[in-house]
């Protein structure tokens, strides 16, 4: 019930009208953090059928089974003015939207949906996008990356832990998935700190590009159920 109704709107009207303009083509869906979540709520209840419509689906760094920072928010247990500030853009500054992201809320979520998300998964070319960040990489996680490997035990993406990444129910994952290390949760979408060189943001961009280029050829393949990614 805290879904992001408007992103939820934007998927249903997006996906016809594309079929609708390339009716001799299907659709592939590409999001990112909580977008997957809106995207897996969007294909589980609107009546779009994969294999018609929506041929795959590529999620990256998507909370599927929660984030214990979401946790830490919804119980007023994260007041450090820098940690907030750092939480304002993947939360939208919404105390609502960390209640979607929190473990116990996806936990219940996918338990509750299991057989339709499985169903999904058998129907659709699902590749889930997991990344992990070290103490040694540049970002601006870095403090939440300590936070929640020293707490939890849990290898992260700096907001988000690695394993949550993967859609799956109790553990157990739903489809085929990708893990690649030293990028932060919102590398892929927005630079903060830029790779070393005489043109740093056309670097960036040509790895984000890079990156892209490789998930979906892995998505193409689909041949296995893990890959590494250098």
């Amino acid at each position: 019930k805290k879904l992001s109704r408007n992103n939820i709107d934007a998927i249903e009207r997006t996906i016809p009208n594309r079929h609708q303009m390339y009716p001799d083509k299907n659709v592939i869906l590409v999001s990112h953090s909580k977008g997957g979540i809106d995207a897996l709520e969007t294909l589980l209840v609107r009546n779009y059928l994969p294999g018609t419509q929506v041929k795959g689906w590529i999620a990256m760094q998507t909370p599927f089974s929660g984030t214990p920072i979401a946790d830490w928010v919804i119980r007023n247990r994260l007041l450090n003015p820098v940690i907030q500030l750092l939480l304002a853009g993947p939360f939208k500054g919404d105390r609502n939207v960390a209640l979607s992201m929190g473990t116990q809320a996806r936990v219940d979520y996918t338990r509750k949906n299991a057989a339709e998300i499985q169903a999904l998964a058998k129907k659709c070319n699902i590749l889930s996008f997991a990344t992990r960040i070290s103490s040694a990489d540049r970002s601006i996680f870095r403090p939440l990356r300590y936070t929640l490997s020293r707490i939890c035990g849990l290898a992260s993406d700096g907001l988000i832990p690695t394993e949550s990444h993967v859609l799956s129910i109790d553990g157990i994952p739903c489809c085929p998935w990708v893990e690649a290390t030293n990028l932060d949760h919102i590398y892929t979408v927005l630079p903060v700190f830029p790779d070393k060189g005489s043109n740093h943001r056309l670097s960036h961009k040509h790895r984000r590009v890079r990156i892209f280029t490789s998930l979906l050829k892995i998505w193409m393949n689909n041949r296995s159920n893990q890959t590494g990614l250098n």
